[in-house]
């Protein structure tokens, strides 16, 4: 056992590995990394998909796009147009004659993109637009810098904290997964983003998860945490959850006394919520001023309700479909409209008509443009809420059921291969004997990307998103490679 442990401690400890300390290996890892992120942007229309998030909408692309005209030649939001653009349209001028001209045709939502919050998400429009002008928006552009930007953080600063190779492994992982080079370089939408700001996120708090002495300036790197994680909520509402591996980090940075640690976790909510407050702030003010303006032109001004953002009980509801229908559960929406029904009905005297949509065949406005959607009733949430939490009240044992087949398809069904994560078990213990809770902090903060899966809904290839398979292989790899180096020399 003895021996067993001095292997594990020799393997693990990464104090006697090999780590590049050389500015040589620091260069040829960023140019690595730009330079593979640019053969896989050309390679983009040749990528299969042959792993691929399924059955959620994400960004919705064809919804999304209609706003885009307006915003970037008007800055109005949420602006579209119920008249073709011509191909010659696409100017400021042009803009401005669809607004003077056929006001009346001026509407403030389609299908119901703005109205379920998210707002920032038309940003991601915007390099592409920037660049190609915004007639074929893409998300391409987006992506791809935010991937490109989270690989160089995470690389750069765990080289300098003295973890450049493990960084670099990392990155030759996430960069070799088909799951991160179709999303990012191909696909119509914005499921990487999650890891994407992961990786940022790790790399600019990587003094505190190898914990580093406190140096003075240390305060600014919660302040920008939080502000980078609550934009990109701004776009993905699912990016909240790495507030939690910050808390986890933060904790844990056993080199700051608690004071500091209290402190850093106040500046990261601080500034989080203040950013939250400035963004929904800024839309806000844009409705406010598209409104006026659609009104004053003869338009279709939305006078229904609006989102701060995506609901959760609903998800959670249909979210418990994912085994079994023991208690109607399905992840199918209109199942979640059809059991409230009768208790919109009969409890909130909400009587409108529904065919078995995804919304009311009621509408807003006289033209029908604008239809109520269930999440827009205050009561409906309440009423799948409580038939949650009373089914799991009630039969415990059957939603534990439930976490415990999601836990096994997260294990199982990830990335880069089949089963990989079940590295997780024995490398935590791993580390425990070697005494490296730097890594074991880094292997658990990788854990909440898979809070969607665990907690929501595992089909549908969400368990992709998970990231602490990539850390537990790098982790492993670190010292096999090192051995193949120190035998090569």
């Amino acid at each position: 056992m003895k021996k067993l442990i001095e292997i594990v401690k020799l393997n693990f400890n990464y104090k006697n590995n090999w780590q590049p300390k050389s500015n040589k290996f620091l260069r040829f890892g960023l140019m690595f990394i730009i330079f593979s992120v640019l053969a896989l942007y050309i390679s983009g229309p040749y990528l299969t998909n042959i792993q691929q998030r399924k059955q959620t909408t994400g960004f919705s692309f064809n919804m999304a796009r209609q706003f885009l005209y307006f915003y970037y030649y008007k800055g109005l939001f949420p602006l579209a147009t119920l008249d073709t653009i011509a191909a010659d349209g696409y100017n400021k001028a042009s803009a401005t004659n669809l607004i003077e001209k056929r006001g009346q045709n001026l509407i403030m939502e389609y299908k119901h993109w703005s109205r379920m919050g998210e707002n920032a998400r038309i940003f991601s429009f915007l390099p592409d637009a920037l660049i190609n002008g915004p007639e074929k928006p893409s998300l391409k552009i987006f992506n791809s810098l935010m991937f490109l930007a989270g690989l160089l953080l995470l690389f750069y600063f765990f080289f300098r904290n003295g973890y450049g190779l493990l960084g670099f492994i990392i990155c030759l992982i996430v960069l070799a997964i088909p799951f991160y080079q179709y999303a990012v370089f191909r696909e119509k939408n914005i499921f990487a983003l999650l890891a994407s700001i992961f990786l940022m996120i790790s790399g600019i708090n990587a003094r505190f998860i190898f914990n580093n002495p406190v140096r003075k300036m240390d305060f600014i790197i919660p302040l920008l945490s939080g502000v980078i994680i609550s934009f990109f909520t701004e776009i993905r509402g699912e990016v909240i959850v790495l507030i939690f591996s910050l808390l986890f980090v933060y904790i844990f940075y056993g080199n700051a006394r608690t004071f500091i640690r209290l402190l850093y976790i106040l500046l990261l909510f601080s500034s989080f919520y203040m950013l939250r407050l400035a963004v929904r702030g800024y839309f806000d003010k844009k409705f406010d001023e598209t409104f006026v303006l659609v009104t004053e032109k003869g338009g279709h001004p939305f006078t229904g309700s609006r989102a701060k953002a995506h609901s959760f009980w609903h998800p959670v509801f249909c979210g418990l479909g994912d085994f079994d229908k023991k208690y109607g559960y399905k992840w199918d929406d209109v199942v979640a409209y059809r059991y409230a029904i009768p208790i919109l009905k009969d409890k909130y005297q909400v009587d409108l008509p529904y065919s078995g949509k995804y919304h009311f065949d009621a509408y807003y406005d006289k033209d029908s443009l604008y239809y109520i959607k269930f999440e827009e009733i205050s009561a409906y949430e309440s009423i799948v809420k409580e038939k949650v939490l009373h089914d799991i009240k009630n039969d415990p044992g059957w939603y534990i059921s439930i976490i415990l087949k999601r836990i096994e398809r997260i294990f199982n069904n990830t990335l880069p291969f089949p089963l990989v994560g079940w590295l997780f078990l024995p490398l935590i213990a791993i580390l425990i004997l070697a005494k490296n809770y730097r890594l074991l902090v880094l292997l658990i903060v990788s854990f909440p990307l898979s809070f969607t899966p665990l907690l929501i809904y595992s089909g549908g290839n969400t368990t992709f998103n998970s990231f602490f398979p990539i850390i537990a292989l790098a982790i492993i790899m670190v010292p096999i490679v090192t051995r193949l180096v120190k035998k090569n020399e």
